[in-house]
């Protein structure tokens, strides 16, 4: 869905949330995606009704637990005119 891919988009020049997985069917990201990000979304994709619904996937010491010990991937330098 081209709102998923507007979110993702936006992900890349941000420091608050990042988009770790973009599936067919939802986004997983590590922290909130900001109301301001998702309105942005909307109007890129033309997705005026889109939104998001928050579901259960890991619990924080599971996310520690992948990111413990050096797995961390840090975000490539890009450059986008969004």
């Amino acid at each position: 869905m081209a709102f998923y891919h507007s979110v993702t988009a936006l992900s890349a020049t941000r420091t608050d949330f990042d988009v770790v997985a973009n599936n067919h069917g939802g986004l997983i990201t590590r922290g909130p995606i900001p109301a301001g990000v998702i309105d942005k979304a909307r109007k890129m994709s033309g997705s005026a009704r889109a939104g998001l619904t928050q579901k259960p996937f890991a619990d924080q010491e599971d996310i520690e637990e992948l990111y413990a010990g050096g797995n961390a991937v840090e975000k490539p330098s890009c450059e986008a005119n969004i």
